[in-house]
């Protein structure tokens, strides 16, 4: 019961702002969403050439362009947000939501701890 309630961040008024998610529970995610989500990864470009998640898309946090690369993007989607080891994901989510973004989860402990197949470029 406990992890649950640490992988559930609120806002003030209770409303759950976005979820993290294992590697096992964003597999399954992705399936069930059946490519109408969006697999973000906000490590900075030499990161995401090096590795990533093959289908992701790269939209740098520390980037000057963070916030107006979001706002191209579709408040109605899914989002799986990741990084190395999930403190930039969080902020990532973090922004999203104050944006207006509803459907955010993050990979809890980023590529550091995803067991799947990792792409390079």
């Amino acid at each position: 019961m406990w992890k649950k309630l640490v992988d559930i961040v609120y806002r003030r008024d209770d409303q759950v702002k976005y979820r993290t998610l294992s590697a096992s529970e964003l597999h399954s995610s992705i399936k069930m969403k059946n490519g109408s989500a969006v697999l973000l990864d906000v490590r900075n470009p030499d990161e995401f050439k090096e590795e990533h998640i093959p289908g992701a898309v790269n939209i740098a946090l520390h980037s000057p362009e963070f916030l107006k690369q979001i706002q191209k993007l579709e408040k109605n989607k899914t989002y799986f947000i990741y990084c190395r080891s999930g403190q930039r994901s969080a902020m990532a989510c973090e922004i999203l939501a104050q944006h207006g973004f509803e459907h955010i989860y993050d990979l809890r402990g980023g590529t550091t701890f995803y067991e799947g197949e990792l792409k390079k470029d």
